[in-house]
């Protein structure tokens, strides 16, 4: 029995990753729904949940002062020290799970989180069934620095790999498969999603339209053929016999 509920778990179990870049400028007033958007449902956003240990601005000022103190020097201003990873999750998760995920990927590779938020509003319209498509996902901002220092955490690629695995164990999530595509932001993943639903949807059509087709095509040709009558069939008398 218990191998057939592992089974079964394993069967429903959802995908995880996380892709992990700089915040950029919007980044905080996306994540706390600072600004109405055209993907995201507002009824569904109190089904939303997040924590904050400290603002984006504050971080980095913070990170920059450590970096002048031990390196003499003032950070580049294109330097990445705060980051952002984008994580698939499910219904069930929150900021919860988020913070315990912290925890691990703190005391294994150094990095703080200072910001978690859970987006359950997200999502599209299938436009030709209307059928809502929720994106779950959450974001997580770190302070990819060293905590006495300021300077870099630098992670190898063996590194993120470990990370994508951390993620999937702590979140219960099956380990997705790696990939060099490019993480799709929340307006790039509505769009595709939009043009996967319409291809789906027309290329069921389009197979509907073919067997219809053909259907009347034999139709077509079985009406003009008739049947053969025997009596326009002239047979021989004895006499031509």
């Amino acid at each position: 029995m218990r191998e057939v509920l592992q089974t079964a778990n394993k069967d429903i179990m959802g995908k995880s990753s996380i892709h992990v870049r700089g915040v950029n400028s919007s980044s905080e007033l996306h994540n706390e729904r600072g600004k109405k958007l055209s993907y995201v449902r507002a009824d569904l956003t109190p089904l939303n949940s997040s924590f904050k240990v400290k603002s984006i601005s504050t971080s980095r000022k913070e990170i920059e002062e450590k970096y002048r103190a031990s390196t003499g020097q003032r950070m580049q201003s294109k330097a990445e020290p705060i980051r952002e990873g984008v994580l698939l999750i499910e219904r069930h998760h929150t900021a919860e799970d988020l913070k315990r995920l912290a925890q691990k990927i703190e005391q294994r590779f150094g990095i703080r989180t200072i910001q978690g938020h859970c987006h359950k509003d997200e999502g599209h319209y299938n436009k030709l069934t209307k059928e809502w498509k929720p994106n779950y996902h959450a974001h997580m901002v770190f302070e990819w620095t060293h905590q006495d220092t300021g300077k870099n955490v630098r992670m190898k690629r063996d590194d993120m790999a470990e990370l994508q695995s951390l993620v999937a164990s702590e979140l219960g999530l099956e380990r997705g498969v790696s990939s060099s595509k490019k993480h799709l932001n929340s307006l790039q993943y509505k769009n595709a999603q939009e043009e996967k639903d319409l291809q789906r949807t027309l290329g069921v059509q389009n197979g509907l339209s073919k067997a219809v087709s053909i259907i009347k095509q034999a139709d077509s040709l079985d009406k003009e053929i008739e049947p053969v009558s025997y009596t326009h069939l002239t047979l021989p008398t004895n006499r031509e016999v």
